[in-house]
């Protein structure tokens, strides 16, 4: 049925079609009928891949709930005049593409549009006063016992201790305390869960102000020669990787309710996807804040990397401070990065995005292009993420 086309280009086409096309995208979306991308990004939802393609970032899915909605020119038009990819053999394709060869558009029968999915007001996220009382009453790495488990950890992994201490990049959590009602503590025993998640790594809002933590877990995908679970817990071998394996919380004289398996990093209460927040070394922080400082000479340059260790890793490598400069790092999590983000970032620069090769990697580094076209070269490292 769909045959090769000479096709004109995306946004042409939409233009054609009366969407509204505009920088960094167009809309609204003909599935889900976004007039924006949401979570606080005012842009288009529509964005053009490389290659050609289009998508929606405003959150609408196909009907399987998995496939996100975009295509090709084709599956524009076939959306906007039908409201739907027809099938192959529907009475509706001719004259879909014969209006894509330039031809008078004709009434097609069109299914009403889906609802556009609802918008969550933002969570402001974690008292702010409270999180900078928990950072300071965390113990600078430098400060552990040099036989600490989690400096060992650290160790197991390749990481610099020394560099992520000099940068401050992760603190140990106190081993005491009441810990704020925004700490996702899972329900577990208290002193399970303070003996696994040791780190704490500060993440920042896009001005560079400290807004939450995140929580790493030091055991939770143990590296070879960490073969002891924290007290009351236990590995379990699953499809080659050995999980940790808690108990649950239950009052005292009570019989435990079960276990629960731990990931391996929490965010904190109200900053999951919708949250904006970044982590980022000492020169990324500067470039948020808008004051790159002389002893951290940036040379142009910002890798942003997935999560806490790919942070703490890329941050600390010996060769980065090489003729007294050096690039910016962030660390991101799903959603994180935004057009407030990309702001931030000075027209010129070079930035590599490091991401996992999969779907959500992918997306990611599209976001991050699409909020910095015109303005910086962008470039990609596919990791593996097996």
């Amino acid at each position: 049925m769909r045959t090769p086309l000479d096709v004109p280009p995306l946004a042409e086409l939409a233009a054609r079609l009366g969407l509204t096309v505009g920088r960094g995208g167009f809309g609204p979306c003909p599935v889900c009928g976004a007039v924006r991308r949401g979570r606080g990004d005012p842009r288009p939802p529509l964005i053009i891949y490389r290659g050609g393609g289009w998508g929606c970032l405003a959150g609408c899915h196909l009907g399987d709930g998995k496939s996100s909605t975009g295509g090709d020119a084709v599956a524009l038009l076939a959306y906007v005049r039908c409201g739907e990819q027809p099938r192959a053999g529907d009475p509706r394709w001719p004259a879909i593409l014969a209006e894509l060869r330039g031809a008078d558009p004709v009434p097609v029968s069109r299914s009403a549009p889906r609802p556009a999915p609802p918008v969550a007001a933002p969570d402001p996220g974690p008292d702010r006063a409270e999180v900078a009382a928990l950072w300071a009453a965390c113990t600078p790495l430098d400060m552990l016992k040099d036989n600490d488990p989690a400096l060992r950890w650290l160790r197991c992994r390749g990481l610099s201790v020394e560099g992520i201490a000099a940068l401050d990049l992760a603190r140990a959590m106190p081993a005491a305390g009441k810990l704020p009602p925004w700490v996702p503590t899972l329900g577990i025993v208290n002193a399970t869960w303070r003996a696994v998640y040791r780190f704490a790594a500060p993440v920042y809002d896009a001005r560079g102000a400290l807004a939450a933590l995140r929580f790493r877990a030091v055991d939770s995908y143990p590296p070879a020669g960490l073969n002891v679970p924290p007290p009351g817990c236990r590995f379990e071998d699953r499809n080659g990787r050995r999980v940790l394996v808690a108990p649950l919380w239950t009052p005292h004289g009570e019989p435990v309710r079960g276990e629960t398996d731990l990931p391996k990093a929490l965010a904190a209460r109200g900053c999951g996807r919708a949250a904006g927040l970044v982590l980022a070394d000492p020169v990324g922080l500067d470039l948020l804040r808008g004051a790159v400082k002389d002893v951290w000479r940036w040379d142009g340059r910002v890798i942003i990397v997935e999560g806490e260790t790919d942070l703490w890793a890329v941050s600390t490598v010996k060769s980065r401070g090489n003729n007294g400069t050096s690039y910016a790092v962030f660390g991101h999590m799903a959603g994180a990065w935004t057009a407030a983000h990309a702001a931030r970032i000075p027209d010129g620069a070079r930035v590599m995005v490091a991401t996992d090769d999969d779907g959500p990697g992918n997306l990611y580094f599209e976001t991050v292009k699409a909020t910095l076209r015109h303005r910086c070269k962008v470039g990609r490292e596919r990791r593996n993420n097996a």
